[in-house]
């Protein structure tokens, strides 16, 4: 840890808060949503194609790892 963060037990305290509260859950969609923003991507990932009814093109998938954009 850098010097200047508390002791790893204060951090970890915070983070257990956070995480219980659901604000880490909170943050990293919010991210995600930025970075898919500035990308110039849908907020929500295959929203846009389910809705138009497209399919996903033979041998690709559409499934994403949890958090991922």
């Amino acid at each position: 840890m850098p010097v200047d963060f508390p002791a790893s037990d204060r951090v970890y305290a915070f983070f257990r808060r956070w995480r219980d509260r659901g604000l880490v859950a909170e943050f990293d969609d919010r991210l995600r949503d930025r970075v898919r923003e500035s990308a110039g991507r849908d907020r929500e990932p295959g929203l846009r194609r389910r809705e138009e009814g497209e399919r996903p093109a033979r041998g690709t998938s559409s499934w994403t790892p949890s958090g991922c954009c």
